[in-house]
């Protein structure tokens, strides 16, 4: 059986250890916090169009150049906020990304008045979910 003082430098020890297990874990949330930071700071500076959406079709987030045009999303999905639709696209290709495949497409958005190539690809969660990335570039001119 440990002596009391045993159990007390035990304890101090494990005090350590824990203070200093809380340390690193601020730490890293510091350094994904800037990581985060600098993965929008990207994405918002792009000038093609941005968003992720999730596999209920939810818009995880929109950059600036689509929020320019379209406005905020809110909580609208996608199908919503692109083509004021009330039902998934039927050419809808986020079952294909969300299986692990890039996929590539050209798609006229009547309510801007513009086409554009779509560039899907699968993002990874951190929780393990995936999620769609799109990019949108603006082709309208060189369809015309």
């Amino acid at each position: 059986m440990q002596s009391y003082k045993e159990l007390q430098q035990e304890c101090e020890l494990l005090a350590r250890r824990l203070e200093e297990a809380e340390r690193h874990r601020a730490q890293v949330e510091r350094e994904l916090t800037l990581e985060k930071d600098r993965i929008r700071g990207v994405l918002d500076s792009m000038a093609d169009g941005v968003c992720v959406v999730d596999c209920n079709h939810r818009l995880e987030y929109v950059n600036p150049v689509l929020e320019k045009s379209l406005g905020s999303p809110g909580d609208a999905r996608c199908y919503e906020y692109f083509h004021n639709g009330t039902a998934p696209c039927p050419w809808c290709r986020k079952d294909e990304v969300l299986a692990g495949h890039s996929v590539r497409h050209e798609r006229a958005y009547r309510k801007l008045g513009r086409t554009f190539a779509i560039s899907g690809t699968p993002l990874q969660r951190a929780d393990g979910s995936v999620s769609m990335l799109e990019v949108m570039h603006d082709v309208t001119g060189q369809k015309k």
